[in-house]
């Protein structure tokens, strides 16, 4: 089962970098494979967030870029 997560402002504002492949943390964040991450549009994130996470290693989130049909 995915779970959805939104990025809350505590962990956000630890944002170091979100890349097109990982999100880098100053801290480890409580995320695990399968859940699907959103945030919002800001200066760290231009284009918002959605993306599955398929790997942690502590303060690194691996994630997949989702595309989703609205139907």
């Amino acid at each position: 089962m995915q779970i959805l997560a939104i990025v809350w402002q505590s962990y956000y504002n630890g944002l170091l970098k979100a890349a097109k492949k990982e999100i880098v943390f100053s801290k480890p964040a409580p995320f695990s494979p399968g859940d699907i991450l959103i945030s919002g549009i800001s200066d760290k994130t231009p284009n918002g967030l959605l993306r599955k996470v398929e790997k942690v290693d502590s303060n690194t989130i691996y994630t997949k870029m989702r595309h989703w049909r609205m139907h």
